[in-house]
């Protein structure tokens, strides 16, 4: 949907001029008068003057006619749902304004036209029904064009509150974000602190870091891969400090990370989940590895973790599905929609994940997203 140009989009009546209300409604009504003179003139310029001044003396009638249509039928009536008022109403207009033109034309414009001659009786059921059968083709024409215009203004509303609502919940995915790591790593700082370690003003200087990259870097929809690397280098290094000799941490990348982008703090969250699952006090052998590949535009992040065996359903679950974890896979699923495959292992001893990303584009702009995207 978001891909096709409608007619309305197109430059021409999207232009400052054109944009100017009353000349939309002048160059209708010029064309209207001008085709309708060309088709009931004849073959002379007498003639065609005699048609073209018949159409200017219909025109005032007609325009009452269609704007009472558009602007009091449509809107009170049938946008309200007041169907039978809105039909008996048309009916009403049409056939007074049939009636109208054959008074206009009998009392003014023959009297003009043919002087003298007789005009036949005013009543001519063949005459009224031409002239009504002739203001319902102009109302099926403007209607038309003023019930598309409805339209067009509903999807574009019903757009703009789609992508209100989800830069609102990716908002609140990362502000779900923010607290958790700075909760865990806060955590370590008060361990070292307690323990008057000569390596917390480090914790601190990372943290800072850290810190600023989520408060001012990541606001933006795409950052340089290198960029989330460095962050989740300075993550491990604040965990190191903490875990020390107590834990094997592996991490590689390979590939030109210079050149692609991606959302930002898309990939900590899994590397948080390695930690607070892979090197809790119940594991006796904590190792965590992570490997990164870009083969440009795919990239494959794989974490691997050692794990304790859960007791019982309830640690298994949070095991699983950490805030971390459930708000990465929806915003997945918001900047990567069909871009992405995510697998999680679970074996007895380890936990495994696997993302993969086509970074060929990047992270979906909300300004795209389309009515028909939102089906939850």
């Amino acid at each position: 949907m978001s891909s096709r140009i409608s007619l309305i989009q197109h430059p021409f009546f999207r232009s400052r001029i054109f944009r100017q209300r009353w000349l939309r409604h002048v160059v209708f009504w010029t064309l209207y008068v001008t085709f309708y003179a060309l088709v009931g003139g004849g073959y002379s310029f007498a003639e065609l003057g005699q048609a073209f001044s018949a159409e200017l003396i219909l025109l005032p009638l007609k325009i009452l006619v269609v704007y009472l249509t558009l602007y009091w039928l449509i809107p009170k009536q049938m946008l309200e749902g007041k169907m039978v008022l809105f039909f008996l109403g048309a009916l009403g207009l049409i056939v007074g304004s049939a009636f109208g033109q054959r008074a206009l034309i009998y009392y003014v414009l023959y009297p003009i036209q043919y002087p003298g001659l007789p005009y036949g009786e005013f009543v001519n059921t063949v005459q009224i029904v031409r002239y009504g059968l002739t203001i319902l083709s102009v109302l099926v024409l403007t209607s038309g064009i003023k019930i598309v215009q409805y339209w067009y203004q509903d999807q574009q509303t019903a757009k703009a509150m789609v992508k209100a609502k989800l830069e609102a919940e990716l908002k609140f995915l990362k502000a779900q974000i923010h607290p958790h790591f700075l909760f865990n790593t806060l955590n370590n700082l008060y361990a070292l602190t307690l323990k008057k370690s000569d390596r917390a003003p480090e914790v601190v200087l990372r943290l800072s870091e850290l810190v600023n990259y989520m408060l001012y870097e990541a606001s933006a929809s795409g950052v340089p891969l290198s960029k989330e690397i460095e962050t989740i280098h300075n993550y491990i290094a604040l965990e190191r400090i903490r875990y020390r000799d107590n834990l094997d941490i592996y991490f590689q990348t390979s590939g030109d990370i210079g050149q692609a982008q991606i959302a930002p703090l898309l990939l900590l969250p899994f590397v948080e989940n390695s930690f607070k699952h892979g090197v809790s006090d119940e594991v006796a052998d904590k190792w965590i590895s992570l490997n990164l590949n870009l083969n440009f535009p795919h990239l494959v992040f794989k974490v691997e973790n050692s794990r304790s065996r859960p007791n019982g359903e309830r640690r298994e679950k949070d095991y699983a599905g950490g805030i971390g974890l459930k708000n990465v896979k929806r915003r997945l699923e918001l900047l990567y929609p069909d871009r992405y495959e995510l697998k999680i292992k679970e074996e007895p001893d380890s936990y495994f994940i696997s993302l993969s990303i086509d970074l060929s584009e990047p992270a979906r702009v909300l300004a795209d997203i389309s009515v028909l995207d939102m089906e939850d």
